[in-house]
C-alpha cells in the first residue's frame, strides 16, 4: 500500500502548481489593487503604519 500513496502525493502538487501559473497577473493586479483601496478606505493604514514603525523599531 506504500506505493500507491507516495505517487498521489508525487501528483497532486502538479495541478495546484499549473493551475497557480495559469492565473494572469492582470488579474492578480486587480485583486491586490482592490486589497489595496480596500484598506485605505477602510482607514487601517495607520494602524499598519504604526505596527510597521514599532516592529521595524
Amino acid at each position: 500500500g506504500a506505493p500507491a500513496p507516495a505517487a498521489a502525493e508525487s501528483t497532486a502538487p502538479a495541478t495546484p502548481a499549473l493551475a497557480a501559473r495559469a492565473v494572469p497577473a492582470s488579474l492578480t493586479a486587480v485583486i491586490g489593487l482592490a486589497a489595496v483601496l480596500g484598506v485605505a478606505l477602510s482607514g487601517a493604514p495607520q494602524l499598519v503604519l504604526r505596527f510597521a514603525s514599532g516592529a521595524l523599531l
